[in-house]
């Protein structure tokens, strides 16, 4: 009978000394795996992003000189002067990304909240109240937050455009490039970031790219 105690208590305790072992690399492999999915939500949010900045840049970038009419090449007429309106484009891809924007108040933190009338009657309509108001507060103190995103646009421009040009007006295609840095909060965080904030916060940034006419 005692050997049997003995070998019953020799095999509970190499049945917890491997769970204890195990224990660590199946935490690794959910935050891994919680990261991943992570990930390909807020690279579809970026895409998203990019392709909304494209949109508002077809309408407030500048379009490209042309060789214009007959009429404008004899007469010297040209087009009303055009100011290119970046704001409109960003903005565009901020709001995109208030959706894969972090709830935690470390951008309210920061101090890094932009006034937005446009998201406090957002807000109000939406009927949202207590802590789900403060939620989307921070939500959107981040994606407004200066360094949080990046957006590039500029016309695509290939010989061709200016082959077609000599027989009318040409349809040119533009490109938005966003860059979103979103929080990195797993444990795995110090080994899988791009870089660390004055906070100590960690962040991993994802990049678009969207070419639409």
């Amino acid at each position: 009978m005692t050997r049997v105690r003995r070998f019953t208590r020799a095999t509970e305790g190499s049945v917890a000394l491997e769970a204890v072992m195990v224990l660590p690399i199946l935490l690794f492999v959910t935050a891994l795996a919680a990261e991943f999915f992570v990930t390909a939500q807020r690279r579809v949010a970026v895409e998203k992003a990019a392709y909304a900045a494209a949109r508002s840049a077809l309408v407030h970038l500048c379009p490209l000189p042309s060789l214009g009419t007959p009429f404008e090449l004899i007469t010297g007429a040209t087009a009303a002067p055009c100011v290119d309106q970046p704001d409109r484009w960003d903005h565009a891809a901020r709001w995109a990304l208030i959706s894969a924007a972090p709830g935690s108040r470390h951008a309210v933190n920061r101090g890094a909240c932009e006034t937005v009338p446009a998201a406090e009657r957002a807000i109000q309509q939406a009927g949202l109240r207590g802590d789900l108001t403060q939620a989307m507060r921070n939500r959107i103190c981040y994606a407004f937050e200066p360094e949080n995103v990046g957006v590039q646009v500029a016309w695509r421009v290939s010989p061709f455009d200016f082959i077609g040009a000599l027989e009318g007006p040409v349809s040119h295609a533009i490109e938005a490039n966003v860059t979103f840095r979103y929080p990195a909060a797993t444990p795995l965080a110090r080994f899988i970031a791009d870089g660390q904030r004055g906070d100590g916060s960690y962040w991993i940034e994802k990049s678009a790219r969207v070419v639409i006419r």
